[in-house]
């Protein structure tokens, strides 16, 4: 997500930076004209996001053909740069969603173990070894010694929404 954000916060920081520029290039073919800077980043920042109050208007073809070059690239930047960041956050929500539900859905006649000390271990170890399905369940910010692929719950053992989650009605 960090190169989609770093993406989309240069190519929105180009675009300015090219509206602004030819905003200043082209300031004789807006009336009124965009002779400062601060006129060219303002027409930059109300032309980008296609708001265009219609108070700087382009006058010639050339200045025309630019505007709506800064709206299209404005548009274009928009939806590029949201996609970017959006898209990640979005993919990882669904992510975590499909595993809970495909977790939930394959649950069946397995057993809950509750807790994390040596007994809870070595049981869970004599349990997988007999080719029993396992969940554990084990408190927020208590340390463990599961391995990796264990079905492991984080959540509180009393919690009836915990226990749903780690199929207690399966």
């Amino acid at each position: 997500m960090a190169a989609g954000t770093l993406f989309a916060l240069s190519a929105l920081a180009s675009l300015i930076w090219y509206a602004i520029l030819g905003s200043l290039y082209l300031g004789q073919e807006f009336a009124p004209g965009i002779l400062t800077l601060t006129d060219a980043l303002y027409f930059s920042l109300v032309t980008i996001p296609t708001v265009g109050y219609g108070d700087i208007v382009p006058v010639s073809p050339t200045a025309r053909l630019f505007v709506v070059s800064v709206i299209l690239l404005g548009v274009t930047v928009f939806t590029t740069a949201l996609g970017a960041i959006i898209t990640p956050a979005a993919a990882g929500a669904f992510r975590q969603i499909m595993q809970r539900n495909s977790r939930l859905s394959m649950k069946k006649d397995h057993i809950i173990l509750c807790g994390a000390t040596s007994l809870a271990l070595t049981l869970h170890q004599n349990l997988t070894a007999r080719g029993e399905n396992v969940t554990v369940i084990v408190k927020p910010g208590v340390a463990h010694s599961f391995p990796h692929d264990t079905d492991l719950l984080v959540g509180d053992a009393a919690s009836e929404e915990v226990l749903i989650q780690a199929g207690v009605k399966q």
